[in-house]
């Protein structure tokens, strides 16, 4: 007789309903860590502590914010963009990302 490790032994039945239910588990205390997460992340997102001049202040800001993300995994290349550009940054233009990530901003002329 040859042993084989990647066969369980004759005597140690494998229980399905043990392996099912661990996947369950599973499942569910991920659910709960993603409904708890989404509940922090939000919490102290409120203006309630806040003047009505930084508010002011805060609606005035004009920014951008882009974000490039390469991940290189065994089934390819995978490329993710975030892009937050208010208008007034940005009023007539275009955003171009290329496969490298280099970011190109280009902003054309305005008619008044």
């Amino acid at each position: 007789m040859t042993y084989d490790p990647l066969k369980h032994r004759p005597d140690q039945k494998r229980d399905w309903h043990a392996t099912v239910l661990t996947v369950l588990l599973f499942c569910f205390i991920y659910a709960v860590y993603l409904l708890l997460g989404g509940c922090a992340a939000t919490s102290g997102a409120g203006y309630q502590g806040m003047s009505v001049e930084q508010i002011s202040a805060l609606a005035k800001m004009k920014d951008a914010n882009i974000n490039c993300v390469i991940i290189n995994s065994p089934w390819g290349k995978g490329i993710t963009i975030f892009v937050n550009v208010d208008k007034g940054v940005v009023p007539s233009g275009t955003v171009t990302v290329d496969s490298e990530c280099k970011v190109i901003l280009t902003n054309e002329s305005v008619k008044k």
